[in-house]
């Protein structure tokens, strides 16, 4: 198997994954993933996105699969630009540890670049869900920055100047975000 397994490497194979029952053999005594779709790294130069469906077996001992290689235009490739202010997040640690720690079937290098591929979508849709458009964020939080005080100036009751309280800490927050994103932008000039 490792033989196998650098000869993947060597080529620049990897394996596809697949959607569906894990197992596509059987004697009825004994099941295994026998059948596999291997696809070249570059692979993903072509086609946006892969997929491979295992079957039922129907009466055969075999799972038939599909592979679906979805060729639509996909934009220029951006780079992948690790953001300084990530690290601020109260969990980003844990977070990365837990992803860099899940288990990948591969050996040596390839192990390593899979774990880089999936760190990096990782990155990138928590930067997502997170952060999102950190200039947006500023003008909303200026915005409902603004509101709670109107409102605490019309009306100074304890619950409005606690709103008030946080959100000019969100106010705050999203400008050290934005204040980390300037400052990283222009050390990269």
């Amino acid at each position: 198997m490792e033989d196998f397994g650098n000869t993947l490497a060597d080529s620049r194979l990897l394996d596809a994954g697949f959607e569906g029952e894990p197992f596509t053999w059987t004697n009825r005594r004994l099941w295994q993933r026998l059948d596999r779709a291997l696809i070249l790294i570059d692979w993903a130069d072509c086609f946006s996105s892969t997929r491979v469906i295992h079957h039922p077996r129907g009466i055969s001992d075999h799972s038939p699969f599909e592979v679906i290689a979805d060729s639509s235009p996909r934009g220029t490739p951006t780079c992948f630009r690790f953001q300084n202010m990530w690290i601020k997040h109260h969990d980003f640690y844990q977070s990365s540890k837990e992803n860099w720690s899940q288990p990948i079937e591969a050996f040596s290098m390839l192990k390593f670049h899979l774990k880089l591929v999936r760190l990096k979508t990782f990155l990138k849709s928590r930067n997502k869900s997170i952060f999102g458009n950190i200039l947006q964020s500023v003008i909303i939080a200026e915005k409902e920055a603004a509101e709670a005080e109107a409102n605490f100036d019309h009306c100074p009751i304890e619950r409005n100047l606690t709103k008030m309280n946080r959100k000019n800490a969100s106010l705050k927050l999203a400008r050290a975000m934005e204040s980390y994103y300037w400052k990283q932008k222009s050390s990269c000039k």
